[in-house]
C-alpha cells in the first residue's frame, strides 16, 4: 500500500477487531446442528422466523450506524472502546445466526422439510451477505489503495470509500409463500407484512463510509 494512504489509528484498530467477528460468523454458519426438535406446526414456525428476521434486520441497521459512531466518529476513541463497540455490533447479527441454528435443529419431515430448507436458505443468504460486507470492510481498511481500484474510484484528492451493507431479497422467501399457498394455509398477517417488506424493498442499504483516508 502506498505511504500516501494513512488511516487513523482507530480505523485500523476497527479492522483488526472485526477479524474475529468475521471468523466467528463463518464458523457459526459451518457448525453442525443435530436435528432433534419436533415440528408441531410448520406454518407457525415459518411465521415466527419471518417476524424474527425482520426484527433482526432492523436491529442490524441500527447496529451498523452505532458501530460507526462508537468506533470511528470521534478521534479520542481508545482501542478498548473500539473493541467494545465491535462486541456490541456482533450481538446484532448473532440473532440471525441463532435463528439459523434453530431452523437446522428442526426434525422436519415430508412437506415440512421443504419449508425448513427454504428457511435455512433465507438465513444463509442474509448471513453470507453480512460476511461479504465484513470481509470487504476489513480488506478496505487493510489496503485502501486496492479498495479504491476495486470500486473504480480516483486515487488522488479527498475521497470516500462507500462500504455499504446491502441485504438483498432472499429468493427462498417467494418459495415460502408458495409453500403456504400450496398446502391450503396462509401465513399470519404479521409474517406476510414482513415478507411484503422484503419484496417491496428489494434491498436494505446500510451506509458505512470511510472519510478522507488520504493524508494531507
Amino acid at each position: 500500500m502506498s505511504d500516501e494512504y494513512r488511516l487513523p489509528h482507530r480505523v485500523k484498530t476497527l479492522g483488526v477487531a472485526l477479524r474475529p467477528s468475521l471468523q466467528g460468523l463463518e464458523q457459526g454458519m459451518r457448525q453442525s446442528v443435530r436435528a432433534d426438535v419436533p415440528v408441531y406446526n410448520m406454518l407457525e414456525t415459518v411465521s415466527h422466523h419471518l417476524r424474527s428476521i425482520g426484527e433482526d434486520v432492523s436491529r442490524l441497521s441500527v447496529g451498523v450506524d452505532t458501530l460507526m459512531t462508537d468506533a470511528i466518529a470521534f478521534e479520542a476513541v481508545s482501542d478498548a472502546q473500539v473493541y467494545r463497540a465491535v462486541g456490541r455490533f456482533d450481538a446484532h447479527w448473532d440473532g440471525l445466526l441463532t435463528g439459523l441454528r434453530s431452523v437446522l435443529a428442526l426434525n422436519a419431515k415430508g412437506v415440512d422439510l421443504l419449508a425448513r430448507n427454504l428457511l435455512e436458505g433465507v438465513y444463509r443468504h442474509l448471513l453470507n451477505e453480512i460476511c461479504d460486507w465484513l470481509a470487504d470492510l476489513i480488506d478496505t481498511i487493510a489496503d485502501p489503495f486496492t479498495a479504491l481500484q476495486k470500486h473504480g474510484l480516483p486515487t488522488t484528492g479527498p475521497i470516500e470509500i462507500p462500504i455499504t451493507l446491502k441485504l438483498t431479497q432472499a429468493p427462498q422467501l417467494a418459495g415460502l409463500l408458495r409453500w403456504g399457498q400450496e398446502h391450503g394455509a396462509h401465513l399470519s398477517a404479521a409474517a406476510k407484512q414482513k415478507l411484503g417488506f422484503w419484496q417491496v424493498a428489494g434491498q436494505i442499504g446500510l451506509g458505512f463510509v470511510l472519510w478522507d483516508i488520504l493524508s494531507d
